[in-house]
């Protein structure tokens, strides 16, 4: 369980080891697929955004709450994976990015290695110029979700 302890760590994230290990095999088990419909408990929202995120490389598509459950819906990231910017991302926003992107932009999914460079829990690597950044999420949404 100590690769659990540093995944925990690097994200400063706290999560019990088990729910951390059910919330892996609901995604292990789809891999392969480019698309899966999943409901969890509206309790578990926090950790399964945790998992989805630094564990996998779905991307959460939309969620709809229903009574105490969560319906949402993954799709697998890859290299044709484009998103557009629909909150001005500037410098102040995120420092590491020398430029602005206005809203509307349309950006690039990496599947390059960034260990260290991004924090998946945070945001994705996108393709901005030539180099690849952190872009957060709540500042991008998947372009054409049923080609992601």
């Amino acid at each position: 369980m100590t690769n659990n302890k540093r995944i925990k760590i690097r994200y400063n994230y706290s999560i019990d080891n088990q729910q951390l290990i059910w919330l892996r095999s609901l995604f292990l088990e789809s891999q392969s697929k480019s698309r899966i419909d999943l409901i969890a408990a509206k309790s578990d929202l926090s950790d399964f955004l945790f998992v989805l995120r630094t564990q996998t490389s779905f991307y959460l598509e939309s969620k709809t709450e229903t009574g105490k459950n969560i319906q949402a819906v993954c799709v697998q990231l890859n290299r044709n994976s484009s998103f557009r910017v629909v909150k001005k991302i500037t410098t102040s926003n995120h420092p590491h990015i020398d430029q602005s992107i206005p809203v509307g932009s349309v950006l690039q999914y990496s599947e390059e290695p960034t260990y260290g460079v991004v924090n998946r829990y945070k945001g994705i690597p996108l393709k901005v110029g030539e180099s690849f950044y952190q872009i957060n999420y709540e500042y991008i949404e998947l372009v054409d979700p049923g080609k992601g």
